[in-house]
């Protein structure tokens, strides 16, 4: 239209709209009215161009190749504009993707329906928005568009109310500015006068059935108001992993990625590390693509994580988008360093929670610690902390974790960059001081009434417990923190970060100016340097710490100080690990004496001395007397902290570990079974005190015949002890000698050789030659090396051992004991029986002194010498140890019991080898039947069914009948070869059998029941000779 026929349409506007001559005002900004539809110029007859068909103006290109489908998020676009005036709001954070679902969807609805009019309008500044609107009207050829005198907006809003025009969608982006759409009032002091400043863009936004708007921003404020409900509005997050992935394929070119699985993997770390933040991920591959082959995505990776200063520099990086508005930064530092300044602006209150929520971790921020915050800043804070927070909810840098509402996170990038803005405005220390200070106080001892609030705050302190601060003041304060949360880290299982963190502490605390309160302080930290080294079995380490925090205190707060008391407990385990038990015990019972005097008797930290004495007394075999104790201190924490308390659950395994030493494995059992439940559900299965009951449990499982559980619950245990402590921890190596013993009882006997002799290296370089555990192990490995034929090396090994074991506990020591049984039964197979008829015996009047009557390893040793005696047709004393062992079995362990069906077949053997096949045929009956009736086929079934059959063989050739009424019928006595025929390939030693007849029935068990209360004695003569050749 030219400039006349302009100034006649503002002169004279007499216009046909629609068949009608009016059909409503638009007033435009000069106060001229337009009738606008399909115009006539009545003056010269010219009719206004017609109206385009249907399309999409302004609207950016899209990249298919580049895009990667989010359907959820179209599909609720697309419900939400299909509704008559339908109005719907992507929001979040900038780059997280949200112009080009727009742009994805405003395509789909050109080519879905071409009948729809899709206009793109460009809203993040007033500006922008007036711009696009006029080149929309040019577009749409509407008269009078270039009258200046006219105003755009209202002729643009006038064709969209307009039905007659058709359906169209508008996508409104990047419309972040509140103000934008809903201009400020401005109000007069002192007066009700009120005027806007400028026109409200809003009310060019028209609701009609046949439109619908899609608005992207940045801040729900301003989408709540655009689109008048929150129901209108998706919060758009990150992408999900493998539309990360994908975008950065597409992005980046498929045939970087197709290499190899490393790629693959490598690409997987990178999107990662980028937060599925599409922009971060869209700069990243233009960074990479440019810079190739020089930069690859492992090289881009390693430059990213090298240093912030590295990372701010690559994040920097602007790149070419075609599809990303002109006036947006590609660089997603920028962009989101602009929305922080917006907010210092808007409200500099939400700016510094925002500031001071940078330091966290980015997942799991407790409301807890926010309050201490604004608490902390002064009486105003409380009153803006609420808005503040929805402001940054609002712009989508903080998010809601919980129901409750009371766990926030943000975007780890999102930090970084705010971090960053702070550098750059040369506050960032500023923050970070005072971050420290607000963790320094709320952080909690670690002890385990506080787990819940050090779970919570853990994760959060990562960031500034790297490195001690140079302000001496916040030094302190930060020693402090590290000092809580290493006390934390120990008591859940993590000894090596407890170790780091105190360890850092000390140093700190060591510094000059430690007075007054921070001397004790520092004690505090030394006490439990010494506990967390202990529990890593670093003894010396240990104890050093010990003695200073022990010394201190004795000196700061006297010797009856219960602080004094509790570091002088903790040196007495430091010494029952190195086992200087007798030490350890005079330590433990001096701390138990004087805590009775000023706790009394029922005060917890009694109770905690009593435990530790009872732990001190079983090692040393005083079984009875830490047996009192330990049932005493367990009920009393099960009364007092609860079944679930770690104290109660250490008493419980405490006290099972005590019962198995005595022999009560059914009781230990069942004891180790709670204890583990317990500690899998208060400490978690990764625990190493855990996997440590789960390991006593199995080795316990193991002495009971149950092989099965006990090989899964080692294995277990062994697999998760190492990951938690490492291979080279004790604690490690004790499971996987118990693992190595399962091994050895299934007769995988390199399996068992290789774990043992693994454990045994490692006691040796972590504990010293001569340590118990390391002593103990060698006696295991030797017990392998035997079964393999090693004879020598075997009895090298148990000499070294039993002399050690004697150094640590004294002769009459169930361990020492146990290994000179190993000793006799190596003697035994190299033909040595005298010798080992001696080593046993004596081995044997060890335990029958120290350890209750039936224990399993008096019973075990009796085997050995019943044995014995049998190989040296010592008929009479061998048939009155087996006795012995049948009764004691049946005691111990019941009459069905595989050990007890084992000790009847034996002595149904030793009858046998006697040609008693009356006596040892009952008895042969009773162990088969037994073993069959629990479906028992190993090898002691296996040996007891052969010999059966061997004597029923025997018998065969003699003419002897079945047992009837107690009668067998007899025939002359063939010579020793042809009785013993066909069943010396079962024995499991060499036996020499005697010329002694058969004896008439009923004859055996008279002789058994006299005999019953006898013992057996060795010769002194005997015992004399064998130790005179020792010692040679």
């Amino acid at each position: 239209m030219d400039k006349v026929s302009q100034d006649r349409l503002t002169s004279n506007p007499q216009y046909h709209i629609g068949g009608s001559n009016y059909s409503g005002p638009v007033v435009a900004d000069h106060g001229s009215t337009l009738h606008l539809g399909n115009i006539t110029n009545f003056f010269n007859g010219e009719k206004s161009p017609p109206p385009c068909q249907p399309s999409a103006i302004e609207l950016i290109l899209r990249d298919e190749s580049h895009f990667v489908d989010r359907p959820e998020i179209l599909e609720w676009v697309r419900k939400k504009c299909s509704r008559p005036a339908g109005r719907a709001a992507l929001v979040g954070l900038g780059g997280v993707g949200k112009s080009q679902l727009a742009i994805q969807y405003a395509h789909d609805i050109r080519e879905g329906s071409p009948s729809t009019w899709v206009f793109w309008v460009t809203a993040s500044t007033r500006a922008k928005f007036v711009e696009a609107c006029r080149g929309i009207a040019d577009r749409l050829s509407l008269p009078g568009r270039h009258d200046p005198k006219i105003d755009v907006l209202r002729l643009f809003r006038a064709w969209l109310n307009d039905e007659k025009n058709g359906q169209w969608v508008m996508v409104l982006d990047s419309a972040c500015d509140v103000e934008i759409f809903h201009t400020p009032t401005v109000r007069f002091p002192n007066t009700d006068f009120a005027v806007t400043t400028e026109q409200s863009l809003s009310e060019f936004l028209p609701q009609c059935k046949h439109g619908s708007i899609l608005v992207t921003c940045r801040n729900v404020d301003v989408a709540q108001r655009l689109t008048g409900a929150s129901d209108n509005i998706y919060t758009v997050p990150t992408m999900d992993e493998d539309q990360a992935l994908d975008l950065f394929k597409r992005k980046l070119g498929e045939d970087s990625c197709k290499d190899s699985a490393v790629h693959l993997d490598l690409a997987a770390d990178l999107v990662r590390a980028l937060d599925f933040m599409p922009l971060a991920i869209t700069q990243a591959a233009s960074y990479i693509s440019l810079r190739k082959p020089r930069t690859s995505i492992s090289s881009y990776l390693r430059k990213y994580r090298r240093s912030d200063r590295s990372k701010l520099s690559i994040l920097n990086k602007e790149f070419g988008d075609l599809r990303r508005n002109n006036n947006l930064s590609n660089s997603v530092v920028t962009t989101w360093q602009i929305t922080f300044e917006q907010i210092n602006q808007e409200r500099q209150s939400a700016a510094n929670l925002l500031s001071f929520m940078s330091f966290f971790n980015p997942h799991g921020i407790p409301e807890s610690v926010l309050h201490s915050y604004v608490e902390d800043i002064g009486e105003d804070g409380e009153d803006e902390y609420d808005d503040d927070l929805e402001v940054l909810r609002g712009y989508s840098l903080v998010t809601v974790m919980t129901e409750k509402a009371d766990v926030f996170e943000m975007q780890a990038l999102v930090q970084f960059c705010m971090q960053s803005w702070l550098s750059a405005r040369q506050s960032k220390e500023r923050w970070k001081q005072k971050f420290l200070d607000i963790m320094s106080k709320e952080f909690p001892t670690g002890e385990y009434e506080t787990w819940a609030n050090c779970q919570k705050l853990a994760p959060h302190i990562e960031s500034i417990t790297k490195e001690a601060p140079q302000d001496m003041a916040d030094a302190r304060k930060w020693a402090r923190l590290l000092k809580n949360a290493g006390w934390y880290q120990y008591k859940i299982g993590d000894y090596k970060l407890a170790e780091k963190m105190l360890t850092d502490a000390m140093n700190v605390m060591e510094r000059k100016g430690n007075l007054g309160k921070e001397v004790l302080e520092t004690l505090v930290v030394m006490d439990h340097l010494g506990v967390v080294l202990e529990k890593q079995c670093r003894y010396d380490e240990a104890g050093k710490w010990n003695r200073r925090a022990l010394e201190g205190r004795e000196k700061e707060l006297g010797e009856d100080d219960e602080l004094t008391l509790l570091s002088l407990s903790n040196f007495a385990m430091t010494l029952e690990g190195d086992a200087k038990y007798d030490d350890a015990e005079k330590m433990n019972r001096r701390a138990l004496e004087k805590r009775e005097k000023i706790c009394g008797k029922e005060g917890a930290s009694t109770i905690e001395s009593m435990n530790n004495l009872a732990s001190t007394l079983r090692y040393q075999a005083k079984y009875m007397d830490a047996l009192k104790l330990i049932t005493r201190a367990c009920t009393w924490r099960e009364l007092n902290l609860g079944k679930e308390h770690p104290d109660t659950i250490d008493s419980l395994s405490n006290w099972a570990s005590t019962l198995a030493r005595q022999g009560k494995l059914d009781n230990a059992a069942k004891m180790y079974r709670e204890a583990l439940a317990r500690s899998t559900k208060a400490l978690g299965t990764a625990h190493p005190d855990t996997l440590l009951n789960m390991s006593h449990l199995a080795l316990v499982l193991l002495k009971q015949g149950n092989i099965s559980e006990a090989k899964r619950l080692s294995e277990g245990a062994a697999e998760g002890i190492a990951k938690s402590l490492g291979s080279s921890n004790p604690d490690t190596l004790t499971v996987i000698t118990t693992l190595a013993t399962v091994m050895q009882k299934l007769e995988e006997y390199k399996k068992a050789k290789d774990l043992y002799k693994s454990a045994l290296s490692g006691f040796e370089d972590q504990l010293g030659p001569h340590h118990p555990h390391t002593l103990r192990t060698m006696t295991n490995l030797a017990v392998i090396l035997r079964k393999q034929g090693e004879f020598d090396k075997a009895g090298a090994i148990y000499q070294k051992a039993i002399a050690g074991l004697k150094r640590c506990f004294g002769a009459q020591h169930p361990d020492v004991l146990a290994c000179s049984n190993n000793l006799a039964v190596l003697l035994e197979k190299q033909g040595k029986l005298v010798d080992a008829e001696i080593v046993a015996v004596e081995a044997l009047h060890g335990f029958e002194k120290t350890l209750p009557h039936g224990h399993p390893s008096t019973l075990n040793c009796m085997r050995t010498v019943a044995r014995l005696l049998h190989a040296q047709k010592k008929y009479g004393k061998a048939e009155e140890v087996s006795q012995k062992i049948m009764d004691g079995s049946k005691m111990e362990y019941g009459p069905e019991h595989p050990k007890t069906l084992q000790s009847i077949g034996d002595l149904a053997y030793l009858l046998h080898s006697q040609n008693r096949y009356h006596d040892a045929w009952s008895l042969y009956e009773t162990a088969c039947a037994g073993y069959e009736k629990l479906g028992q086929n190993d090898k002691a079934s296996q040996t007891c069914s052969k010999r059966f059959g061997s004597m029923l063989s025997e018998m065969k050739s003699r003419n002897l009948t079945a047992p009837s009424n107690g009668i067998i019928a007899t025939t002359p006595a063939c010579d020793d070869d042809t009785r013993f025929e066909g069943r010396k390939q079962e024995e499991t030693f060499e036996l020499r059998r005697g010329d002694q007849e058969p004896k008439a029935p009923g004859a055996a068990d008279a002789n058994m029941k006299a005999k019953r209360r006898s013992s057996y004695c060795l010769d002194e003569s005997e015992g004399e000779k064998f130790r005179k050749r020792q010692k040679m």
